[in-house]
């Protein structure tokens, strides 16, 4: 009996199943079970994540609502701010503004005319593994990618790709959204001639909102299309039939400087933006050449109040300039309020008047 219980014993250790150092093994998990921040107990009852980049664990408490967003910690973002803007390795330049704009408690997009995915697809991979993955969502004008190409030679680490490719060469758009977002895809927005995708994001203790990325050929493009502001204008009565918050990100080729008021279809564009309540957030030059400034590449929102920044940042991934915005989220839960109500499971109306006679 005792060799086979023995023997028994020895089948359980190689299967590997079993510590040979039970205090050990208890000592560790202790310790990975408190807050870094703090030193304190991770419960089982409190709101606990880990930081994208270190992988520690901390009570959402102890870093604020905006952790909750942003999913990586103080620490690493300071270490990150105080490195270099450029590396021996080669990393691409990661502008200041940028590092300053993953920090801002909310949520962050950012979209770029990148001309060419395929060929800038490693720098935006070191660009964004540089800000910590701390944007959720990029939107991408001509990207420029073929039908038959498989998402996989286009995978970025922590983020999924939404892609609409142009039937033909250059054009199209494409949206990357961070994994920890729930996002679905609203093809019944989408119009087959219109170089357009539209997601919707669902936030916990927010309410869902939709994300358009557009991109629309010039003049000087076979695949200019005289109709386009009427589709837009038919697409954006759609959207905003449900009632829900609105962002509009792209490359529209209509140029909204003072000096091109007198252009038809900015006055078109501008015009559709005002009888839908959209607000225009780009009000500098998202491009620039040696003879010519412009700002073509536009982000429109329905519900301004709830943009906490926008801006332009030079990334140097094109000829156009990175637009972005933050949006800010509800994660601060209402606080609690006590309310006292009188007993009445032994009421009497003599008494109550009594009392009443007693106050004043």
């Amino acid at each position: 009996m005792v060799k086979l219980s023995m023997f028994a014993g020895y089948l359980v250790l190689l299967a590997g199943d079993v510590s040979l150092n039970l205090g050990t093994s208890m000592q560790l998990e202790s310790e990975a079970s408190k807050c870094a921040f703090c030193s304190k107990i991770l419960r089982k009852k409190q709101l606990c994540l880990a930081c994208m980049s270190c992988k520690r664990f901390f009570h959402l408490s102890c870093l604020g609502d905006g952790f909750e967003v942003t999913r990586f910690c103080h620490q690493c973002l300071e270490n990150d701010s105080g490195a270099e803007e450029t590396s021996e390795s080669g990393e691409p330049f990661i502008p200041l503004k940028l590092r300053e704009v993953v920090k801002l408690h909310g949520l962050k997009i950012v979209h770029q005319n990148i001309q060419s995915l395929s060929d800038k697809i490693d720098q935006l991979r070191l660009l964004l593994h540089g800000l910590h993955a701390g944007i959720q969502l990029i939107t991408l004008s001509e990207s420029w990618l073929k039908p038959d190409r498989n998402d996989s030679e286009y995978e970025i680490l922590g983020y999924t790709l939404f892609r609409k490719d142009r039937k033909g060469n250059n054009g199209g758009v494409a949206v990357y959204a961070r994994n920890d977002l729930v996002v679905t895809r609203r093809d019944d927005l989408e119009v087959e001639s219109v170089e357009g995708l539209w997601l919707e994001i669902t936030m916990p203790k927010s309410r869902d909102f939709l994300v358009g990325s557009f991109y629309r050929p010039d003049h000087s493009s076979n695949y200019y299309d005289e109709d386009f502001m009427a589709k837009l204008n038919c697409i954006l009565d759609t959207a905003t039939a449900d009632g829900k918050e609105i962002l509009l990100f792209g490359d529209f080729n209509c140029c909204f400087m003072s000096a091109h008021r007198s252009n038809s279809e900015c006055k078109q564009l501008k015009t559709l933006f005002k009888s839908l309540n959209f607000k225009q957030l780009i009000n500098s030059p998202t491009r620039i050449s040696r003879d010519s400034k412009s700002f073509i590449d536009l982000i429109a929102v329905n519900y301004p109040q709830n943009i906490c920044d926008s801006g332009v940042v030079l990334t140097n991934l094109s000829d156009h300039e990175l637009v972005y915005c933050v949006c800010k989220i509800n994660w601060r839960k209402a606080p609690a309020h006590l309310k006292t109500f009188r007993n009445y499971a032994n009421y009497n109306p003599c008494d109550f008047w009594r009392d009443l006679e007693g106050v004043t």
